[in-house]
């Protein structure tokens, strides 16, 4: 009779081990981070929510009412190109830095007005772009030049 209860134990055990593999492989990027590296030798960690399908892309931080310090959203783009993006629905002012395919920041558009429907980019192709809360670059003497490191979960 006492097998029973452990039986059904070891299979709750089972089940919510297979939940967790499940919910993981439904958000690989969850845990990712940039590393951001300035001249001065300063590197700042920052955890991201990756933007990599066109609908996450076009999203972004809109309707985010707060970010919390050391955190932001890395927007994986197809191409090199110049990139343009705008503030509309996007309460929080943010600081917006464009990388290009070799990790190398090209440019950085810092506190960006919020709700603003004016047309954001940069005079250098990006492949990627990590938006962080306004005040971020100039708090951590980020700079165009600097570097970033991606660290995938």
């Amino acid at each position: 009779m006492a097998k029973k209860p452990i039986f059904i134990y070891l299979q709750l055990i089972g089940l919510l081990v297979l939940t967790g593999v499940f919910l993981a492989a439904c958000n690989p990027q969850k845990g990712s981070q940039v590393l951001l590296k300035n001249s001065k030798g300063k590197s700042i960690k920052v955890s991201v929510e990756i933007a990599d399908t066109p609908e996450s892309r076009e999203k972004g931080l809109m309707y985010r009412e707060e970010m919390p310090n050391n955190h932001g959203m890395l927007f994986l783009m197809p191409d090199e190109i110049i990139q343009t993006f705008w503030m509309k629905n996007t309460p929080l002012s943010l600081d917006i830095i464009f990388i290009d395919r070799n990790w190398k920041i090209a440019g950085i558009i810092e506190d960006a007005v919020p709700y603003s429907t004016d047309h954001l980019s940069i005079e250098k192709p990006s492949l990627y772009v990590l938006e962080v809360n306004g005040g971020f670059c100039k708090k951590h003497e980020i700079k165009e030049g600097d570097w970033v490191e991606y660290i995938p979960q």
